[in-house]
């Protein structure tokens, strides 16, 4: 069996660590390049080249982002804008909006500084990582149009729904008042244009 150890700098906890969790983890080939992505507690987003992890091998790997402190990550998994057709990287955390980021800004991100003070920021991805409203306990892609989520009820715990959601959007319709809900009321999601592909479910 081979085996190699990981370290990274943990930007919001200001040192270094060995034992820190990686608690989802995607293996990409991005621009040829083969990678693993990981994302640890607390949450940092942590790029590995994979031909470095060799066995007897210490990495130090290179974090590119930072997903909402005080957090733990959900879900990871990618998918294809079906608007811009470009390959995006969602990963679901469990107090706060889920990330969405270009897989082709994984690989060119610039790594965190190490070994400075404590710092709160979106690491080396900036301004490249946006904001999807998913409050799911668990999220996957359906098809090129849909995707579903399994979330807890607010007002009763032990109740699980299921929701169905429109790629690229990723909110619930139902859960806002706007005027798009209304039976003649407009549409700019196309969701009408995809009605009777899938059925919402609660």
């Amino acid at each position: 069996m081979a085996t190699s150890t990981v370290e990274i700098w943990h930007p919001v906890h200001g040192e270094f660590e060995t034992r820190a969790p990686i608690i989802r983890q995607l293996i990409r080939e991005v621009q040829g390049e083969p990678y693993l992505f990981g994302v640890y507690g607390c949450t940092p987003l942590v790029r590995f080249p994979l031909a470095s992890l060799k066995d007897g091998a210490h990495v130090h790997g290179d974090v590119i982002g930072e997903l909402g402190y005080g957090a733990n990550p959900l879900d990871m998994l990618s998918f294809t804008d079906p608007f811009d057709q470009k390959e995006y990287l969602i990963v679901t955390i469990d107090t706060r909006s889920a990330s969405r980021i270009a897989v082709l800004d994984l690989a060119t991100a610039k790594p965190e500084p190490t070994g400075g003070p404590i710092d709160f920021g979106p690491g080396g991805l900036g301004k490249t990582q946006g904001h999807l409203p998913i409050k799911a306990d668990h999220f996957a892609i359906l098809n090129p149009k849909w995707a579903v989520q399994v979330w807890r009820h607010p007002k009763t715990g032990y109740r699980l729904d299921i929701s169905s959601l429109a790629l690229p959007y990723c909110f619930e319709r139902r859960d806002g008042m706007s005027e798009m809900n209304w039976p003649d009321g407009p549409d700019p999601f196309h969701y009408r244009e995809h009605r009777g592909e899938i059925a919402y479910v609660s």
